[in-house]
């Protein structure tokens, strides 16, 4: 019987790709919207349910200010905020997942800062 080595770098990974995405876990300002981000004002992370801190409460600002949600501006990534999320995905015509990752921030609508409606982010 014949084995063959594969290289790590050649094998077929089965985890998301969303799996390799920072967690947000505080947020930023990007052309005066206020955003879910990582470390160093990077944008391109990601939101699931379980998950906690600044980011999750900045989404949850979101879903409330933009989406009219009534959930809690606590910080934790639970059941309500997945659920608000999904509506608001579905609203944006988005992939209805509940994560909130690169696809979901170019969709929905985000709080600008002052007295600006909310709107599509960069």
């Amino acid at each position: 019987m014949l084995a063959l080595a594969v290289p790590a770098a050649l094998a077929l990974s089965t985890a998301p790709a969303s799996a390799a995405r920072p967690t947000c876990t505080t947020f930023t300002e990007v052309a005066g919207a206020l955003l879910p981000s990582a470390a160093n004002h990077n944008t391109d992370c990601v939101l699931r349910r379980g998950d906690r801190g600044d980011g999750v409460k900045q989404l949850q600002r979101t879903l409330v200010a933009c989406y009219q949600a009534g959930i809690a501006k606590d910080g934790v990534f639970g059941a309500d905020t997945e659920d608000a999320l999904r509506r608001a995905q579905t609203k944006a015509g988005t992939n209805a997942d509940g994560i909130y990752g690169p696809q979901t921030r170019r969709a929905i609508n985000h709080p600008f800062v002052g007295d600006s409606p909310c709107g599509r982010a960069s």
